[in-house]
């Protein structure tokens, strides 16, 4: 397939024009997270429900590709499949196309055909993930159940690049429990056995492919939510200048906003839990109240995550005065050292012996549906790397003080 081996030129404009006899559209993404540029395949005017999937193709050398095919009846599993196949940096995703019955003939199918069927030379390894959902009562509420195309009886290991997945750092990191499907009432019919895609993969391609079940509790921070609306309302208060524009969410500071400072002081700790309420709750006078005791606020779209966000920075504290020796004329000399960077008002503490910024803590707080916890990150490249645990903040900086 034109789209997956990367092909450009008359090639590219030949697909282009075969994709147009099916109604769909490639698109040319310029940024798709640390996934570099991309390519998508996908349906020009009917909903997904309707017809064929969507298929997206990045730029790397990744063998990996994750399908959700049954985003409709499995809510959340489309988001999340997405957010997976950024973070492990994938190479095909596969979105829908499972309707109405998930086999040989689903519009899936020849989508998962070509993804595998293509030449792909320097590929890493390969491995097919399908991202699924079950209902409440099939297994614990934050334990996913892998199928590894059979009834696992005896402690089976996980295919390679599956397992580091889990490990700390890694694209399921995040996942609380896993366990696989055994030969048990209640899992059997979630081991893979008869279903047409892993089966495809491993007995005709040869690659390995696993079935990853996801619980309710584990895919409703997945669930669809519009972070425009939210950012709407915080508008109004003064907290967001970019309006729904997309921005880093990693480099974003915040913005001086009035009435800052001019209420009770409060630490950096309770001022992070206030504005988790808020994302809990929608209270804006949680918000309002943060911002008169000093610390300043920033609300915007995430352009890696695509999730609504609230940035936190610690509040700058007054300037301490430092006696110096007295002068040959006996007079004290007095010099202020600022220890902090970027206050409420904008502008960057520096100290005056060094001349170097000194980095404040701050926090991201999501907007929207949420796993709940937080996750902490010494710097902004460590924070980069767990864009992707949908905990509801993540603290960037210095541990907390006590």
């Amino acid at each position: 397939m034109p789209l997956i081996e990367g092909v450009e030129g008359d090639g590219l404009r030949i697909a282009g024009r075969m994709a147009t006899l099916l109604d769909h559209e490639i698109w040319d993404i310029e940024r798709c997270g640390p996934a570099g540029p991309c390519r998508a395949l996908a349906e020009g005017w009917l909903p997904m429900p309707a017809g064929w999937a969507t298929l997206v193709v990045a730029s790397g050398e990744s063998g990996l590709i994750v399908e959700a095919p049954q985003v409709s009846e499995e809510p959340g599993t489309g988001r999340l499949a997405a957010e997976l196949w950024l973070a492990a940096r994938g190479k095909a995703l596969v979105i829908g196309g499972g309707a109405p019955v998930l086999g040989p003939h689903a519009p899936v199918q020849a989508l998962h055909q070509a993804a595998l069927g293509s030449s792909l030379p320097g590929s890493g390894a390969p491995l097919v993930l399908q991202v699924r959902g079950t209902r409440a009562d099939r297994q614990a509420s934050g334990e996913l159940v892998i199928g590894l195309g059979q009834p696992a009886l005896d402690a089976l290991p996980l295919p390679p690049g599956l397992g580091d997945m889990f490990q700390s750092g890694g694209a399921l990191a995040w996942v609380p429990g896993r366990r696989l499907a055994d030969g048990s009432p209640e899992l059997a019919g979630l081991a893979g056995a008869g279903n047409v895609q892993l089966e495809f993969a491993t007995a005709l391609a040869g690659v390995p492919a696993v079935a990853l079940w996801f619980p309710p509790a584990l895919r409703r921070a997945y669930a669809p939510h519009d972070p425009c609306v939210e950012l709407g309302r915080l508008e109004q208060i003064g907290l967001v200048s970019d309006g729904c524009t997309p921005i880093d969410e990693i480099g974003a500071r915040a913005i001086a906003v009035p009435g800052a400072g001019d209420g009770r002081s409060v630490e950096f700790a309770e001022a992070l839990v206030r504005v988790e309420r808020y994302a809990d709750n929608g209270d804006l006078h949680l918000l309002l109240g943060v911002v008169r005791s000093g610390h300043a606020l920033r609300a915007g779209l995430g352009q890696t995550s695509g999730r609504g966000f609230i940035v936190l920075e610690e509040r700058a504290p007054a300037p301490v005065v430092v006696e110096a020796p007295k002068g040959r004329k006996g007079r004290a000399a007095r010099r202020s050292k600022v220890a902090e960077e970027t206050g409420a008002s904008g502008q960057v503490g520096m100290s005056e012996e060094t001349g170097d910024e000194a980095p404040r803590r701050r926090a991201l707080v999501w907007i929207g549906p949420a796993l709940g916890g937080r996750t902490r990150a010494a710097d902004e490249a460590t924070a980069r790397t767990l864009l992707w645990q949908r905990t509801r903040s993540m603290v960037i900086g210095a541990e907390e003080k006590r």
